[in-house]
């Protein structure tokens, strides 16, 4: 991604003890059991996992259940890397989930690259779809360099809202199988391809596999059937930039999320002075352009309504060798999975769902 425009997270460590503690009180416990059962072993940066592998032939840690070690290599377009990668997400979402996931390929080569997008839909047959982004490339300079914030937490994350969305799906008692059932929404979890630039970033040497899947999903159809796109990238650094809301038509999600994360942080008193989200900072909408780069330009130039969860000022590390799994920080991982899933579920329903709000309800007592 490029900016056009000039411009101590407290630690959760009592998290998983609340989860547990809650859950034995709820009567629905679905959602807790859920994170409490997979948010740990999902998304946590194993220290003794923590050397990057820079080919897929190095230790296979992709039968394991976590999420996010697996990104921990090289994923530059057409390499052993990327293959790999992209071998992992597809038998993932083909051998650990069990709702019916229907997978779209779309391989194409450009400038000697095999670039591949892998987009995963529950409620294939929908009227409409949410769709949520992230790209899985990684930069060719410099040498070696991982992207733990760009974009490997983001792919992980949206693997787990994948994984709460399946467990959802399957188990709750709400309507959420049936909306989906009945074709009304349904979920798109796209894993973008060749997002960054092969030599210097430009409209021609940029988000070749958005661009690809784009003009795609215009002849198909699908495009007009994107409610809301929603784009993930530079996630899961310690830097306490801002995510402002670029597009006046997302406003909504906006506020969405800015709620959810209000809510969280008055269950988990250590997170009440970070915040991701501040509705009151809307300059970027006065320019009526868009200011950053990413692999959403595509999508606003065919009028969907683009939610761009990117902070600014980018973190420190982005776009440098700095920018790997040493430097990404647990708690503002977990956090992230979890306002994302809620906002996930409420988007598709429509409202709050009770489990949820049970959930934030009940870990008042115990909580800091």
């Amino acid at each position: 991604m490029l900016m056009m425009f000039p411009t101590v997270y407290a630690p959760l460590l009592i998290f998983l003890s609340v989860l547990r503690a809650v859950g034995a009180e709820t009567t629905d416990p679905l959602y807790l059991n859920f994170h409490n059962l997979y948010l740990d072993e999902s998304l946590s940066l194993t220290p003794q996992n923590m050397t990057c592998h820079k080919n897929s032939s190095s230790t296979d840690i992709s039968n394991g259940p976590n999420l996010l070690l697996p990104f921990n290599r090289t994923r530059i377009p057409s390499s052993s890397g990327s293959i790999y990668i992209q071998n992992y997400i597809k038998k993932y979402y083909k051998t650990n989930l069990t709702s019916p996931w229907n997978v779209e390929i779309d391989s194409f080569v450009e400038k000697n690259h095999t670039f591949t997008n892998l987009a995963f839909t529950l409620g294939g047959a929908a009227s409409q779809y949410i769709v949520l982004a992230a790209h899985y490339d990684s930069k060719i300079e410099p040498e070696g360099f991982i992207g733990g914030i760009d974009s490997a937490t983001p792919c992980a994350i949206l693997m787990y809202i994948s994984k709460f969305m399946d467990h959802f799906y399957l188990n709750s008692s709400s309507n959420i199988d049936a909306n989906l059932a009945n074709k009304d929404i349904g979920l798109k979890i796209v894993f973008f391809d060749g997002e960054e630039a092969l030599k210097q970033w430009g409209p021609n040497d940029s988000i070749y596999g958005s661009k690809h899947l784009a003009k795609r999903w215009i002849n198909n159809g699908v495009m007009e059937k994107v409610s809301l796109f929603v784009l993930l990238d530079l996630l899961g650094s310690a830097d306490k930039s801002i995510i402002p809301s670029y597009f006046s038509s997302t406003n909504s999600n906006y506020r969405l999320l800015n709620d959810i994360e209000n809510e969280f942080n008055s269950q988990f008193k250590s997170y009440n002075n970070t915040k991701y989200f501040n509705p009151q900072e809307l300059r970027f909408q006065n320019f009526n352009r868009i200011v950053i780069e990413d692999d959403h330009i595509p999508f606003v130039e065919n009028d969907v309504n683009v939610l761009h969860l990117i902070p600014v000022p980018f973190p420190k590390v982005w776009h440098t060798i700095d920018d790997n799994f040493h430097n990404l920080d647990q708690d503002n991982i977990k956090k992230w999975a979890i306002i994302l899933t809620k906002f996930t579920l409420e988007s598709l329903m429509g409202n709050p769902d009770q489990t949820y709000n049970s959930a934030f309800s009940s870990s008042n007592n115990t909580s800091e």
